[in-house]
């Protein structure tokens, strides 16, 4: 599923990543909970300095 640009990031947005990445949750987890795409969760977690769990199965197959 695709799911529409959102391209601002609000503060609240940004906590609640820190908060899901910290609590070793995966990118699909992540991406889901805060409806962005894997792409944009990558790129602001690398904005944030986070290191994210990184699950690649299947991402190549949705296009992603």
């Amino acid at each position: 599923m695709m799911l529409p640009p959102n391209p601002r990031w609000t503060p609240e947005e940004d906590d609640e990543l820190r908060s899901l990445v910290i609590s070793s949750k995966d990118i699909a987890t992540i991406a889901e909970h805060l409806n962005r795409t894997h792409k944009a969760i990558r790129r602001r977690a690398t904005k944030l300095k986070l290191s994210l769990k990184v699950v690649e199965v299947g991402l190549k197959a949705k296009g992603e």
